[in-house]
């Protein structure tokens, strides 16, 4: 039994002009004379109209491909433009490729569990070889921004024209999804969550070998195959569509007829399960460094975002449409005035679409499950306390699990991704039910669209652009020069450190010539204390510098030090009381740093103003 009968009807028709009509739906049908079932039948239609929205939110590709990206957070961005050339390379070197001695001053560092993104790197590499990785990395970084968003409303398309048989409705819904404010909010710089296919994908799988309509052997193949894929781009959506599935199954169970029951718990979930293992099998070795690499959270009283119960409601600077009005108001939503993981908005018209379809159709057990699922993503995205406009109310029960090792490293706001996909599937419901209002109901598809439209030349309120970003290397790379001052292989400390600069960009433009004394934002077990890299980041304020600095540049056996032009801050000078000299090239101040680095001197002594009588 389709979801669709929840609005009693096997297919949406288009309204008669039987019986009477509110004088503005008379007007809306006389302007929309054309069918969007029949401008939208064909599937080719589609993929286009995503794909011009997709080079329209991200225009900086058709300009500056290879120097503009979608994003605002850093360095952020290079660490998956690093694995392009990591991966690849310790493939063909035959090393361990989740575990790299290229960073933090060659300590053995497990990429497992941090956002390396292995099967999207491997995929890059052709572009790479024939780009050249001065250009290559940005230029893939930006084509899988692009492709992302049109994969996803292409299958969530998919899904909702198996559910309702609306090419226009369905249509919508893959609108809806596919360039969600979800994916608008991870366009600043998480590339690995960009791609949300695998929710969509389990979901059509499931729904046609629930109607017989796939061979169990293609439903397990596809199925692993999907899982296997997902587990290469990102292991935290690949955890969390195994959690929600578990509940949609649950509820099924619950609520779905005899028979149907039967066959789910009979044959989709058994031959389920088995896609999964499967996958887990073939990614065995990345599933092993995940669960032993860095925990990227602390439990329950963790750093990770969560959503606000207005998040839903209420527009960020991340859309176009409201953002200015009720920018105080976001600005209140944790992480506070931060937006980096605010992803959760719906709008009003497409909430509305979707409580009116759940409404109409509650009494099918499709559209209960939907519901519920939808229910127990949205208080699972709110955290282990309900914030309502930034304030902490009640407890909730995300807190029981929150000391889990597995729950503990998700943020909870990125589960509101399942609250939107079950947002879209019940509007494209909603607006495929036949009805004498249709033209009302598209124009509301419309208006939904506005209110998720990105802000795609706004500022955030800080300062910085939202989904525009330079991370164009200086001449020092660009142009090679930095084989004139650094020897093969020696260890160099860039400043502005870490993810707080693009020195990950570096190491892959030149596959690997020097070693770098920072990395990823999950430190080595060594250095999570050390008070000099977090005085380079920005953490610490700068007490007696000069002598953490030295420490740290002999204890990593770094060789130089390389300060961009205009971004050192207060550093040159910390450096020149170590008695180390700048050599400019290319855009970058290099420091040699000795093998035996002089103590540093202590301070003349200040002299006592006297005072006047």
């Amino acid at each position: 039994m389709r979801i669709a009968e929840a609005v009693d009807t096997p297919a949406p028709v288009r309204a008669t002009g039987a019986g009477r009509r509110a004088p503005i739906v008379a007007r809306l049908g006389r302007v929309v004379r054309v069918d969007p079932d029949a401008l939208l039948a064909r599937w080719w239609v589609a993929v286009g109209l995503y794909a011009l929205a997709a080079l329209y939110f991200q225009h900086h590709m058709l300009t500056h491909p290879g120097s503009m990206i979608a994003g605002n957070l850093v360095g952020l961005p290079t660490q998956y433009m690093w694995a392009m050339w990591w991966w690849p390379h310790a493939i063909a070197a035959g090393v361990n490729p989740f575990v790299t001695h290229a960073l933090w001053g060659g300590a053995a560092y497990n990429l497992g569990a941090l956002a390396s993104s292995p099967l999207l790197a491997l995929l890059c590499t052709p572009i790479n070889l024939v780009l050249g990785w001065t250009r290559g990395p940005v230029v893939s970084y930006n084509l899988l921004n692009l492709a992302a968003p049109i994969l996803s409303a292409v299958l969530a398309r998919q899904l909702c024209l198996r559910l309702t048989r609306s090419p226009g409705a369905a249509f919508v819904g893959g609108w809806f999804y596919g360039f969600s404010v979800f994916g608008l909010c991870e366009l600043q710089g998480r590339l690995s969550l960009v791609f949300t296919f695998l929710p969509v994908a389990l979901c059509l799988l499931s729904l046609l070998r629930l109607e017989a309509a796939i061979s169990r052997r293609r439903f397990v193949a596809l199925s692993a195959v999907a899982v296997a894929a997902q587990f290469g781009i990102s292991t935290e959506i690949a955890f969390t569509t195994a959690c929600l599935s578990v509940v949609v199954v649950g509820v099924a169970a619950c609520f779905a007829p005899a028979q149907t029951r039967r066959r789910l718990l009979g044959t989709v979930v058994p031959e389920l399960l088995g896609a999964w293992g499967l996958a887990a099998v073939l990614c065995s070795p990345l599933l092993y460094y995940a669960l032993t690499g860095p925990q990227v959270g602390s439990g329950p009283n963790s750093h990770l975002a969560v959503a606000d119960l207005f998040s839903y409601v209420i527009p960020t600077p991340l859309v176009r449409l409201g953002q200015q009005r009720f920018a105080l108001m976001a600005s209140q939503f944790p992480p506070a005035a931060g937006f980096g993981d605010t992803g959760t908005y719906l709008g009003l018209p497409l909430l509305l679409g979707a409580l009116a379809a759940a409404i109409a159709g509650w009494r099918i057990w499709g559209m209960r499950v939907l519901v519920i699922s939808a229910v127990v993503a949205c208080v699972w995205s709110l955290g282990p306390i309900l914030y309502v406009s930034g304030s902490p109310t009640i407890g909730l029960p995300w807190n029981i699990l929150a000391s889990l090792r597995e729950f503990g490293q998700v943020s909870p706001v990125r589960v509101g991704l399942y609250v939107e996909l079950a947002a879209a599937i019940g509007f494209a419901l909603w607006l495929a039910a036949p009805s004498r209002r249709r033209p009302l109901k598209w124009l509301v598809a419309l208006v939904g669209i506005a209110f998720v439209f990105p802000n795609t030349n706004g500022l955030f309120p800080n300062g910085p652009a939202i989904y525009s970003e330079n991370v164009d290397s200086p001449a020092f790379i660009k142009a090679g020069e930095y084989r004139s001052v650094l020897h093969p292989g020696e260890t160099v400390l860039p400043i502005p450190f870490g993810l707080g600069g693009r020195s990950l960009l570096w190491q892959a433009q030149t596959r690997g010539y020097f070693r770098l004394a920072g990395g990823f934002a999950y430190r080595p077990v060594g250095l999570q204390q050390s008070i000099a890299v977090q005085q380079l980041s920005g953490e610490l304020p700068l007490r007696r510098p000069a002598e953490h600095l030295r420490s740290y540049l002999l204890a990593r056996h770094i060789g130089a030090v390389a300060v961009v032009d205009g971004e050192g801050g207060p550093w040159p000078r910390v450096l020149a009381r170590l008695g180390l000299r700048a050599r400019n090239v290319g855009g970058v101040a290099v420091y040699d740093v000795p093998a035996a680095l002089a103590p540093v001197p202590d301070p003349p002594p200040r002299r006592r103003a006297r005072r006047r009588r």
